[in-house]
Order: structure tokens, then sequence, then C-alpha cells
């Protein structure tokens, strides 16, 4: 509980909370890969399933993925605190959702954002919802990235 007066940064340091990020971290997205040998059999080639289906490949899931075959980068830019339903436009098409969704040929910023709900909330189970559900309004990290080459 926020103590009156007490920013949100204030709290966040009272009780020791972490991000789990920071500013200038570099991550690596991890893929659905195999590895398959080179035309000589001499090394391995690795390839990712998003770039499309290799026949008799054993595909392996992402959160098995070598550091070695990632392929694309991310610096983290910004990592702060908000609550879920303070999402705004931006954020919203951050996480894929089209910002403006034509509607009777008007654009709604309030469609986006109901994507966004259904999204988020399909993303919890039925029985956290009342914890971590868009209705619940939760405190979420918000950590912003820009791609670096490897």
């Amino acid at each position: 509980v926020l103590y009156p007066n007490e920013t949100l940064d204030e709290w966040v340091k009272r009780w020791n909370i972490k991000a789990p990020y920071n500013v200038g971290d570099i991550l690596y997205v991890r893929e659905t890969w195999c590895s398959i040998p080179d035309l000589f059999g001499e090394f391995e080639q690795y390839c990712y399933k998003a770039d499309g289906e290799i026949e008799g490949a054993k595909w392996h899931p992402s959160i098995h993925m070598p550091k070695e075959a990632a392929r694309i980068w991310l610096r983290v830019t910004n990592v702060h605190v908000e609550r879920l339903k303070d999402i705004t436009e931006d954020g919203v098409e951050a996480e894929g959702i089209e910002p403006r969704f034509k509607v009777r040929n008007q654009f709604s910023e309030d469609i986006a954002k109901l994507r966004f709900l259904q999204l988020w909330n399909s993303t919890i189970k039925e029985e956290s919802l009342n914890i971590y559900g868009w209705n619940a309004n939760p405190w979420v990290w918000v950590i912003e990235f820009e791609r670096v080459e490897g």
C-alpha cells in the first residue's frame, strides 16, 4: 500500500522491488528452432520455424534456444511500472495491436484497447483474473527496447 504523498518510486525503493531488466541490458529473442548439418555435414546451421517448415526437422521449443542460435537482439531503453489500464495508444501498438480500427468509417482507439484487453485476459488463468486480469488493473512492468545487431 502506498503511504499518503508517497510516490510510486519511493514505494518501489521501500519494498526493495527490482525490475526484471535494467536500461542498457541486452536481451535475445528466443524462437522455435532446429539445427541441421550443412551440405558437408561439418557444422550445424540453425533454422527458425518462423521462416517456414522444414521437412523432417526436429523443432525445439523457444525456451530451450541457446544464446548462440539467436538472431534477434534487443537493448532495453526504458523500464517503469504503471497500472495496466493506463496503457496508451502507443503502448497498445507496441504490444502488437493496431492502434486504430475503423468502425462505421471512423477510427476508434477504444476498439484497439478492447482488443488489447481481450489479448491480456487470454494470457491469464481464469482463477487468476481477479488478481491479474484487466478489471483488477494490476501494476505491470513496462519494458521498452530497440533492436540491435548481435
